[in-house]
């Protein structure tokens, strides 16, 4: 039912903060004025894998922090590369999930857009099983 157990008690999620300064930030991704963000992270999370509560979370989290604590025009969105993902934030679940869906955002304030590459964005898994999702992120300040 999405219900962690961590030393007996039980949570509906898990917060943690992680160090991401010795991993290699992204270079492709999407150049978002700061006011269409919410709008952008909508799309963003439905293509990472993200449905009902979990997007409505992440975008309940992150939208503010963007559009209110940064103070350039345009922030440069995208997510670390699995391998990047992992050297910042290994978790481990016992029982293994059957389907994972995870992804660590980037989000790196720029006072005026430049072409860049669009993120490739990765396969979203069928939803079976036990699922776990994980999704968290970084402002590159």
């Amino acid at each position: 039912d999405g219900t962690l157990i961590y030393k007996n008690k039980k949570y509906n999620e898990l917060y943690y903060e992680s160090d991401t300064e010795k991993v290699k930030t992204p270079d492709t991704g999407f150049v978002v004025e700061k006011e269409n963000v919410k709008p952008f992270l909508t799309e963003f999370t439905s293509k990472l894998g993200l449905v009902g509560r979990e997007q409505r979370e992440f975008i309940e989290y992150w939208e503010p922090r963007l559009t209110k604590e940064v103070k350039t025009p345009y922030i440069f969105i995208s997510i670390y590369d699995k391998e990047e993902k992992e050297i910042v934030d290994h978790v481990v679940i016992t029982p293994e999930p059957t389907t994972r869906i995870e992804f660590l955002a980037y989000f790196k304030p720029i006072a005026k857009p430049y072409a860049v590459e669009p993120l490739d964005y990765p396969v979203v898994p069928e939803r079976k099983g036990f699922v776990e999702v994980e999704w968290g992120g970084a402002i590159d300040w």
